[in-house]
């Protein structure tokens, strides 16, 4: 990875991010795959669960929904900014600093959800599958928000493919995992609860495979 975005080296091409035009129109592209695959597996998901199932379901992503807020700090502005004009070992710095803040603040946000579907079984408004089931979809909680820190580096250098390529990699793979076990007959809620911590794993795993030469970012 060169040390400015702007002006690649022959040795790593890859870097060349070409228009801001064109890496928005595929980043664009990208999320009209990923909701188009998003609303098949809902389908999917929708026709293997029973309505109580489906039920708990979206109780479980509609809690780690409202839980999320807490882990979206709104403050990816006023650092994006900072990351722009700092060199590349600034800009490392302040990402790196920005992911460890997020990912502090994703594990609160998780001890929240778990605490508040805790409440919510102990009196009996919840079952155990929406505990078990927060429990692993609220994992997500933790892997994006790592993911999203390190999304900020990628906004700042206009690599908008690489966010467009992670994006559509991490729903292909949710969305394969629902159709596996939804086809091998063993689907399930928390099958299907995994499959978006699958999702967000993707994703994260792909940002890290494009840094792992070098941006030097360090939580």
């Amino acid at each position: 990875m060169p040390t400015d975005a702007a002006a690649p080296t022959p040795s790593n091409p890859r870097r060349a991010s070409g228009s801001v035009l064109s890496g928005a129109g595929v980043l664009v592209a990208g999320r009209y795959v990923v909701a188009a695959l998003a609303t098949i597996s809902t389908f999917i998901i929708l026709r293997q669960l029973t309505q109580d199932q489906f039920g708990e379901y979206s109780v479980i992503f509609a809690l780690l929904g409202i839980v999320g807020l807490i882990a979206d700090l709104r403050l990816s502005r006023i650092v994006l900014s900072e990351v722009i004009e700092a060199d590349e070992a600034g800009a490392a710095r302040v990402v790196g600093s920005y992911t460890g803040l997020r990912l502090v603040i994703g594990v609160v946000s998780y001890a929240v959800g778990m605490l508040c579907v805790g409440i919510g079984a102990a009196t009996g408004d919840f079952s155990t599958d929406v505990v078990i089931g927060t429990a692993l979809g609220g994992l997500t909680l933790i892997v994006l928000s790592v993911a999203f820190g390190l999304i900020l580096l990628f906004e700042a250098r206009l690599w908008l493919r690489d966010i467009a390529i992670s994006n559509v990699l991490g729903q292909v793979a949710g969305f394969a995992l629902v159709l596996t076990v939804s086809f091998a007959g063993i689907g399930s809620l928390l099958w299907y609860v995994g499959a978006n911590v699958v999702n967000g794993i993707v994703v994260l795993a792909w940002l890290v495979l494009i840094l792992r030469k070098g941006a030097g970012i360090r939580i």
